[in-house]
């Protein structure tokens, strides 16, 4: 039984070697996307702004090195005797159809609703690059890379990273200019948003057909009405990971149905009033409010106000957040107020500015109002103030970081006697360092003032009042006379009671520093 030993042997190494399971050998790598959320919301932009997670609707045509393709401008296989219009892959690449965000609602337009004006590749900014001998018939396709002095003949798609594409600016119609245009980047040919059609090829992803066909049928986007969308064809050199792409949107009001008839403001900014009003009447992911119900005039005053201010504001909305909290903010930032006209019903926005002659204001005093209750008058004390005001904002220029300005007032803080008492306010949709300036300048004028605060129940004398009013306070027994306030808060009440409720407080602009009783 000699035999019995090496039989043992021999069927041992069979089975472990032919039969038993072995952990599979490495895989090669393919292109990595990034991550998306399901149900991320859309971004709606405003001004201009940096979207860091565009929202990935398709992607395609993932080809690693080593995989095989047919060349876009290829003749068919059946006709293509020899065959040279396939080619082999010396890198990873990927096509992808992104939705950048929604911008100003333009009703029925094929007009420049958004334009992008950078794009990032991870923290990078990528540079735009255009060949002498293809040069771009707009500023809707680009081609952006890594390294500026590369030239297309010398580019290496296996060690740069590259990207070309073409996007539509979010307008109701999406019209695609009718024109074909190729670039030959790397020794691939890309076509800028008819897809790279491989179809039929291994690696080839027949999806992209679609797209073509609808392009060619209707000359539009499907489906991505008032959305800006981007296509990309993206060469990752040796490197299967896609890169985060942000991009950087310009999305304002000129040619809007929020247009106020201002020029655009030279910060790139968008006008507080418009974004106000496209929030409100938009129809398509916003309010939706008929434009017969908004005092569109009252609008028109402030947008102008503001232009000549140049009080810019932008921002993208990229989580599901209620409209009156965003409204509430660009209200805070400009200083105004929305509320309902009782006599129109329209929503009306009013501007608190020193646009008034104190002399002149209309009187509330003990003949014509009464106290509204309890605790009806308070003073803050000076030792309550803040003296210092920090207001952080969006800092554009140093690519959306958050910045801080600061408003100090050391004679109040020396009085005190005490270290700086910090306020601390947030503006977000400001982007620039001089409109922070001017805002922690203003800040600081109100936080340092005493505030005065009143109750009173009026007479309806009173009845043509609104929110934001000035008007003048008088009240021999605390010995204030004609101190400038604004109204906060008014209640029209029932007309057969013939009182008017009114919060008042102390005017930011009022002059008189001895009205009141120190």
């Amino acid at each position: 039984m000699w035999w019995v030993v090496p039989a043992i042997m021999a069927g041992e190494y069979i089975y472990h070697r032919w039969i038993e399971d072995h952990p599979p050998g490495p895989r090669p790598p393919t292109v990595v996307l990034p991550r998306i959320e399901e149900g991320s919301p859309i971004p709606l932009i405003y001004g201009t702004w940096r979207v860091r997670t565009p929202i990935m609707v398709w992607s395609g045509n993932a080809f690693s090195p080593g995989d095989s393709y047919r060349r876009y401008d290829a003749l068919p296989p059946e006709l293509d005797l020899f065959n040279d219009g396939v080619e082999t892959c010396n890198h990873f690449s990927i096509d992808m159809l992104l939705i950048v965000g929604i911008p100003f609602y333009k009703a029925g337009s094929s007009g420049e609703q958004s334009r992008i004006q950078r794009i990032w590749l991870g923290d990078a900014l990528a540079v735009r690059y255009v060949h002498p001998s293809f040069p771009l018939p707009d500023d809707k396709s680009f081609q952006l890379i890594t390294a500026p002095e590369a030239s297309f003949g010398g580019l290496s798609p296996v060690d740069d990273l590259f990207i070309c594409g073409r996007y539509t600016a979010g307008n109701a119609v999406q019209v695609i200019p009718d024109y074909t245009a190729t670039a030959n980047i790397g020794g691939s040919v890309t076509a800028f948003f008819d897809l790279m059609v491989y179809s039929g090829f291994p690696g080839g992803n027949s999806s992209s057909a679609a797209f073509v066909q609808a392009r060619e049928d209707l000359n539009t986007t499907p489906d991505f009405r008032n959305q800006i969308a981007v296509f990309l064809h993206v060469g990752m050199g040796s490197n299967p990971n896609v890169p985060a792409i942000s991009f950087e949107v310009v999305s304002n009001e000129i040619q809007s149905d929020s247009n106020l008839g201002t020029p655009a403001l030279a910060s790139g900014d968008a006008n507080p009033a418009a974004v106000i009003l496209d929030l409100l009447t938009a129809p398509w992911s916003r309010c939706g409010i008929p434009i017969a119900k908004v005092d569109f005039v009252s609008f028109v005053v402030a947008g102008v106000t503001l232009f000549n201010e140049g009080h810019g504001f932008s921002t993208a909305l990229e989580s599901a957040i209620d409209a009156g909290t965003v409204i509430d903010g660009i209200l805070r930032q400009i200083d105004g107020v929305l509320y309902v006209e009782p006599t129109t019903g329209k929503i009306t926005l009013k501007l608190i500015r020193s646009d008034y002659n104190a002399a002149l204001l209309d009187e509330v005093n003990p003949d014509n109002a009464s106290p509204a209750g309890a605790g009806w008058y308070s003073v803050q004390g000076w030792a309550e103030m803040p003296n210092q005001v920090r207001v952080t904002f969006t800092d554009r220029a140093k690519d959306y970081a958050q910045g801080v300005v600061i408003a100090q007032n050391v004679g109040n803080a020396a009085a005190q006697g005490a270290p700086a008492r910090s306020l601390s306010i947030q503006y977000p949709g400001c982007c620039t360092p001089d409109l922070a300036n001017r805002l922690a300048a203003r800040e600081h004028a109100v936080a340092t003032t005493p505030l005065v605060k009143a109750s009173v129940i009026g007479n309806r004398s009173f009845y043509l009042k609104r929110p934001g009013d000035p008007i003048a306070f008088s009240w021999p027994e605390l010995g204030v006379n004609r101190m400038a306030m604004r109204i906060a808060r008014i209640d029209f009440g029932q007309l057969h009671k013939g009182e008017i409720a009114m919060d008042l407080i102390r005017d930011v602009f009022d002059q008189q520093l001895g009205a009141y009783p120190q």
